[in-house]
């Protein structure tokens, strides 16, 4: 029967089973939605930043309702990139979902962050870090995008492992694998990842946005893909995400592709 995820030590916590649906028979206990934002303008307006504006307006309610529909009770609130490093949407959700169902990967300025925010993020649950490396400067070098990693593996590892999760274009994964290596350093890699990294147990991929990468829609293009990712470290190295309320996406039902993907 297939873990959903985190899979990461620092997002383990204890919970019960929603049963509601008819793929929650199929779920483990404790499963995880690895991978939604809360997008909710009237409350948290967006900073003037220069990211183009996102369509989506989902508040906490539909992320209950979406957990529900999906039998996975249990939430990992990721930073959205127009939030920039104003964490506070997800600071507030964890303190409403609490610690046995709640997690948190915010953004930062790892030159200006200080210990006391860290202390403040690691009592709410915040447990990792996205850096994001698509949206933020244009076009990057691999030499700065290596340079970027490194500082955030630097802070990652003063955090007691805090796991990095890059936001980037898939052409980029090959800057990554340099970094890898590095002792203690998790990699969370988005939107399947890659194959030719998940061999090293430090890397982890989110099986989420199917759209992304495919426009088939039943997704069956993506099978081998999947076939792959599950079939390396005994489906340690992977988690679902199902990227609600899907910003990169008009309409999407992440139901059927989460049923595809526990067969």
């Amino acid at each position: 029967m297939p873990q959903l995820g985190p899979g990461l030590n620092t997002f383990k916590t204890r919970c019960s089973m929603v049963v509601s649906i008819r793929i929650s028979r199929r779920l483990v206990n404790c499963s995880w939605d690895s991978h939604i934002h809360i997008i909710d303008p009237k409350n948290y307006p967006f900073p003037n930043i220069g990211i183009p504006t996102i369509p989506h307006e989902r508040t906490m309610a539909g992320a209950f309702s979406n957990a529900s529909r999906l039998s996975l009770p249990n939430m990992v609130f990721v930073q959205v990139s127009k939030y920039s490093n104003d964490n506070t949407w997800i600071l507030d959700a964890l303190r409403e979902v609490g610690p046995s169902r709640g997690r948190g990967v915010v953004a930062f300025d790892p030159d200006t962050i200080d210990s006391q925010t860290f202390r403040k993020w690691r009592d709410l649950s915040v447990r990792g870090v996205r850096l994001n490396l698509r949206l933020t400067r244009g076009k990057v070098s691999k030499i700065e995008i290596q340079a970027a990693l490194h500082k955030y593996a630097g802070k990652s590892r003063l955090l007691k492992m805090w796991p990095i999760g890059p936001y980037t274009d898939m052409v980029i994964l090959e800057y990554i694998q340099s970094l890898v290596s590095e002792p203690g350093v998790k990699i969370v890699i988005e939107y399947f990842g890659s194959p030719k990294i998940m061999d090293d147990p430090l890397v982890y991929a989110k099986i989420s946005a199917p759209y992304i990468l495919s426009k088939d829609p039943e997704f069956k293009d993506l099978e081998g893909l999947l076939k792959s990712l599950l079939g390396m470290r005994d489906r340690e190295g992977v988690m679902f995400a199902s990227d609600w309320p899907y910003t990169q996406c008009k309409s999407f039902d992440t139901k059927p592709f989460l049923e595809k993907y526990v067969e």
